[in-house]
């Protein structure tokens, strides 16, 4: 299922035993543009301390309800190992998360010699970890969406508009279309434009290099967010730029 960001932006969530909190962000990997964290903002209960949910706990979002629930439970969640910058997360803070709630780590994600976090040895690494987080570096492969929001599109050049929402596939938790107002080709049409077709992306200047035409982004296939993305309009998409089929 496709969802927007900015409709997921603010979701409570829940967890088994009550409400966490609500969705305040998403991370995701810039090298392969999946879903890595949920950040939630827990109000009072935890201030001073960054919560993220990787996709592991994750269940499918509720947009009458305008939730999303969890598979842990609010008492596991504050046992977790604390982070407390703002944004962002280190390679071992991610390491710690995943060893203290046993989740999935990219390879090029875990260090090398680090002891594993269990149930007894628990608060010994939490300490560490906020000894040493204050001098370590953030992943520099770690992206908030939410920032994302509002970046310009340049096709091969020319600026054709900005990036007004972000489409995730929750099944996957992969981030599968940017959603692209083009005021500056046709005034008023939106687009999809697959991260595939991203050529690079300058994170310090807000820019998004797409390796597409403005010609034939103009041309493209109108996007209208109160329709459900069906496989034939994703077959006349992919056929207009030309590029392959994830589904296939």
């Amino acid at each position: 299922m496709l969802r927007s960001i900015e409709e997921i932006l603010g979701y409570k969530i829940q967890a088994e035993d009550g409400t966490l909190g609500r969705i305040k962000d998403i991370y995701f990997d810039d090298t392969s543009w999946a879903i890595r964290y949920v950040v939630v903002d827990t109000g009072t209960w935890m201030a001073g301390r960054q919560i993220v949910l990787a996709p592991e706990v994750l269940g499918e979002p509720d947009p009458n309800r305008r939730e999303m629930p969890i598979t842990l439970a609010r008492r596991r969640i504050e046992g977790s190992p604390p982070i407390v910058q703002e944004q962002g997360l280190t390679p071992r803070q991610q390491q710690l998360l995943a060893e203290y709630y046993d989740w999935s780590l990219p390879a090029a994600k875990r260090s090398v010699g680090s002891a594993a976090m269990g149930a007894g040895d628990g608060p010994k690494a939490a300490r560490m970890l906020l000894q040493n987080q204050q001098s370590e570096q953030l992943d520099p492969h770690l992206k908030s969406l939410r920032g994302m929001i509002g970046y310009h599109i340049r096709a091969r050049g020319v600026d054709v508009g900005h990036i007004e929402d972000v489409l995730v596939q929750t099944d996957s938790w992969l981030l599968r279309y940017l959603v692209i107002d083009a005021r500056n080709l046709v005034p008023g049409k939106k687009m999809l434009v697959s991260p595939a077709w991203v050529r690079r992306v300058e994170w310090s200047g807000g820019v998004v290099d797409v390796d597409l035409t403005a010609g034939s982004l103009k041309d493209g296939p109108p996007f209208d967010a109160s329709q459900i993305i069906s496989r034939e309009y994703e077959k006349k998409l992919y056929d207009h730029y030309a590029g392959d089929r994830y589904w296939e």
